[in-house]
């Protein structure tokens, strides 16, 4: 979901991310653009790296100011701030896997948004 922040500071992910590959991301939205954004902090916070949408579906290195040290993600599209909660990849099918891979489709159900009461 966009403007959703995405935790990542699970065992085998937190700070060890070195590259990501993505598919299905909006490639339009505020201002005609959208963007996915690496933070070093959870919550979305701390120093940050950007690539517009679409970049060819990945990125293989990151820049030195997040370069292992990624805790968390957004796809920015709607704005430049986080809009529809958090959500914590930790739980997801794939992340207790070293070299694995998650979906948020995969795990849909188990999304929380966790800026709301459930």
């Amino acid at each position: 979901m966009p403007n959703r922040c995405y935790n990542i500071n699970c065992t085998n992910i937190d700070d060890k991310t070195a590259s990501a590959r993505w598919s299905g991301l909006p490639t339009t939205g505020w201002a005609g653009r959208a963007f996915i954004t690496f933070y070093a902090d959870t919550g979305c916070k701390g120093s940050k790296t950007s690539s517009l949408l679409p970049h060819n579906g990945g990125v293989r290195e990151f820049v030195s100011n997040v370069q292992g040290d990624i805790s968390s993600f957004m796809v920015r599209s709607e704005s430049r701030k986080k809009r529809h909660g958090s959500a914590n990849v930790c739980d997801w099918k794939g992340a207790d896997v070293d070299g694995g891979s998650v979906s948020e489709a995969d795990n849909d159900k188990s999304v929380k948004d966790e800026s709301k009461d459930w």
